[in-house]
């Protein structure tokens, strides 16, 4: 069959033009090529990750291509180990009689406005070596300011079986995961350094498209505190709870006793922030599903005020520093309780005692000088004391950790009735209350 003579041509031409945009596109893909491969052999440096939590300036943080950053060597603020975290850093694993405690999360596992004899961590270490388990424990922070789970988990896989811990302590979701992200969400970001194939040019282009659309990374984080809407999340909410599940899972692997920190909250930030309160219930969910240990850092330090309120001393600046990190004293207070969660469920493994049961101590207790004077006996083999009172006329409760001392004075207001009791404990043992004794004024 003969093709018309107008039909062949149109075909030709159609042809010839496709032939030249096929040809004028090699061309530009082949320059925007050769101009990448020019950076590159120039030397000139990918484009830095942006996050909205760290800079790079040297100063403080560097650049990670598996953890997206770690403490500068130059960093005088804090004593900087040579994996770029704060604090000490072991060589290798414990040695016999030595628990080893890694403490994993964010600031305020790090200890930001706290020293570092003050965070958790280090206290946990100090109580557990001053107990009668007769071994001494140190603890180890993997942990940075902004960190997320998606940071914290590719820490832990890179040193658990390095260091090969007793104990792994998560204290996760207090604040970076569900932090504005700018371009991309954590895991994306590390797939992007792990690949090296990171193109200036294309990248350019897309921060260029991004920016039209969206604030800078510091601007982010004003709005967001402004109640504004974030476009995207560092650890959307099911990649959050994937990762904590993996964190307990890794240490688990390692051959150590994972215990969750549920973050603590002043009420504030959860009111001001309700996303907040979703990532902690996610946390409790998970909990549910693994039945691990944890400790719930905001009831503890509620707790420590109700405490303080009934002795008419006002707490609420005295555990927290911020909007979101705990003080020494809530250090302390998270360090107590999970020494106590530990000994209710019989970690480590007590060696013999021939010490036998705790008595119950012998309590005495009179108004001297408008305040109760509480003095108890001696229990022999016990490590500590705790006292428990209740105001009778009110309802109010409160306890006090009185270490190792046997007295214990508190005010008593005119009119005013309060009932004690004490109870002996030693690690791995706890006797019932004492006899309870009341006066009043």
């Amino acid at each position: 069959m003969e093709v018309p003579r107008k039909l062949g041509a149109d075909v030709r031409r159609r042809a010839g033009l496709g032939a030249k945009l096929l040809l004028v596109g090699a061309a530009l893909a082949l320059g925007l090529l050769l101009v990448e491969v020019g950076l590159r052999i120039a030397g000139v440096p990918n484009l830095q990750c942006q996050f909205v939590s760290a800079t790079f300036d040297g100063e403080l943080f560097v650049e990670d291509p598996d953890r997206l950053w770690r403490l500068s060597p130059t960093c005088d603020k804090f004593a900087v180990n040579e994996v770029g975290l704060r604090g000490w850093w072991p060589e290798g694993p414990a040695p016999d009689g030595e628990l080893r405690i890694l403490c994993v999360g964010d600031s305020c596992t790090f200890g930001t406005g706290v020293l570092y004899e003050e965070t958790y961590g280090v206290a946990l270490a100090q109580t557990l070596s001053n107990s009668r388990l007769g071994v001494q424990a140190r603890a180890v922070l993997l942990a940075l300011p902004g960190y997320s789970t998606y940071q914290d988990l590719v820490l832990l896989e890179q040193y658990a079986g390095e260091l090969k811990p007793d104990l792994v302590v998560l204290y996760c979701g207090a604040w970076n995961d569900y932090l504005p992200a700018w371009l991309r969400t954590d895991a994306e970001w590390g797939e992007v350094t792990k690949s090296g194939v990171l193109s200036r040019l294309a990248e350019l282009g897309k921060r260029a498209i991004w920016s039209s659309r969206h604030r800078d990374p510091a601007q982010l984080v004003i709005d967001y505190k402004d109640g504004g809407a974030p476009p995207l999340l560092r650890v959307p909410l099911d990649e959050y709870q994937a990762n904590l599940r993996s964190l307990i899972r890794v240490a688990a692997q390692a051959g150590a006793q994972p215990l969750v920190v549920l973050p603590a909250f002043p009420d504030a930030t959860l009111d001001r922030f309700p996303t907040g309160g979703r990532y902690l219930e996610a946390t409790r969910a998970v909990l549910r599903e693994v039945g691990v240990p944890s400790v719930d850092a905001t009831a503890v330090i509620k707790d420590f005020e109700q405490e303080q309120e009934i002795r008419d001393i006002d707490a609420s600046d005295l555990s927290f520093t911020d909007w979101i990190h705990p003080s020494g004293i809530g250090h302390g207070l998270i360090a107590r309780a999970i020494s106590a969660e530990l000994e209710s469920i019989g970690w480590p493994a007590r060696r013999e005692d021939a010490l036998g049961p705790l008595a119950r101590p012998q309590l005495r207790c009179e108004v001297v000088d408008e305040a109760a004077q509480v003095t108890w006996s001696a229990v022999s083999g016990a490590e500590g004391y705790s006292i428990y009172f209740e105001e009778l006329n009110s309802g109010k409760i409160g306890a006090v950790d009185c270490g190792a001392r046997t007295s214990f004075a508190m005010p008593v207001p005119a009119g005013a009735r309060f009932r004690f009791c004490v109870v002996a404990h030693r690690w791995g043992g706890r006797r019932p209350c004492s006899e309870t004794v009341a006066v009043g004024r």
